[in-house]
């Protein structure tokens, strides 16, 4: 199960349970340790289960591309957003991070 604070918030929770129903662990899934775990070749779902929902996805049809982004703090206190890019078949080709621009 997910608890989100997006698109706005910076945390995506994933709340694991056991199949008696009982709460085994929270925890945040938009870390370093979870974002080096998306690799390329992985599909929409893999990637729905390490990181959650993502805030927003575009589509770049000139591309053949789809961008997930999921809203992430950094150290300098800026927000930035670490994107996971799939081609036409649905499967990862990239991920990259950008900084919300200021203004």
């Amino acid at each position: 199960m997910e608890f989100a604070t997006m698109p706005f918030g910076t945390q995506n929770f994933m709340l694991d349970f056991d199949r008696n129903g009982i709460l085994l662990g929270i925890r945040n899934a938009l870390t370093d340790a979870n974002f080096a775990r998306i690799v390329v070749g992985m599909d929409h779902e893999d990637v729905r289960r390490v990181l959650g929902n993502p805030a927003h996805t575009i589509r770049f049809p000139l591309k053949h591309e789809e961008v997930w982004d999921w809203k992430t703090g950094d150290d300098a206190g800026e927000t930035t957003f670490f994107n996971v890019h799939f081609d036409d078949d649905g499967q990862v080709c990239a991920t990259s991070r950008h900084r919300e621009p200021r203004g």
